[in-house]
């Protein structure tokens, strides 16, 4: 089986943190930038913070190579808000991963909102409302345009507090596509149209490349017989 790579993608407050672990394999690393950054923050308190979140892509970068070099399952959180997931997920599929996107949705910007002021008042770091608008309608947008990058797609519901459910998913080696549940505003408004899209047009793909096969079959026959960093997670 080939090594895996994950992006764990969604807004701010969304439960990228809280459930990611639940959807990659045991013993995967996920680089948590947010998290990275902290450490720095703890470990240097008399740097300045903005020269210290230059610490972060280089921390990243060196366990990038790490993973790859060992082949070794790596996930990575993001809003999807830059194009920092769809450059590491280029290198690891150069590399001969599988890519695989698990997108944890919120309904809207004033729930992603809501959570991160939960966070903050349980000593989690702050963002400000425009990042987080930016962070969560950004996101969507450039999740919509490459979903066709990764060999298996998520969506998972994390509207309810405590709770994080898989609503849909898509396998680009068959093309399927399966809606778990159906009433997801969010995923039916952003994303179901899409999926289903893809998902047709990699059936047709497959179907087209089987009949191309008989095809030339059936003549020999007759003869012979294709990273800029921002910490606002």
């Amino acid at each position: 089986m080939k090594p895996q790579f994950f992006i764990l993608a969604g807004p701010n407050g969304a439960g990228k943190s809280t459930y990611g672990r639940e959807h990659v394999p045991p013993g995967t690393h996920i680089f948590d930038g947010d998290l990275v950054y902290a450490e720095l923050l703890q470990k240097y308190p008399h740097y300045d913070p903005e020269k210290l979140k230059g610490g972060v892509p280089a921390r990243l970068e060196k366990e990038r190579d790490e993973a790859i070099a060992t082949s070794r399952d790596f996930a990575f959180e993001s809003n999807y808000s830059n194009d920092l997931a769809i450059e590491l997920t280029e290198a690891f599929k150069n590399a001969g991963y599988e890519t695989n996107l698990i997108y944890f949705g919120l309904p809207n910007v004033e729930k992603a909102a809501l959570r991160v002021d939960t966070r903050v008042r349980l000593g989690g770091h702050n963002i400000t409302t425009e990042d987080i608008r930016f962070n969560y309608q950004e996101g969507i947008r450039r999740v919509k345009e490459n979903l066709h990058r990764y060999n298996r797609i998520k969506f998972v519901d994390s509207d309810t507090e405590g709770f994080a459910q898989v609503i849909a998913f898509y396998l680009h080696e068959t093309g399927k596509v399966a809606v778990l549940k159906s009433n997801i505003d969010w995923y039916k408004t952003h994303f179901q149209e899409k999926m289903l899209r893809m998902a047709i047009g990699r059936i047709n793909d497959l179907s087209s490349g089987l009949g191309k096969n008989k095809a030339g079959e059936h003549q020999q026959g007759g003869k012979e017989s294709g990273s800029k960093w921002r910490l606002k997670r």
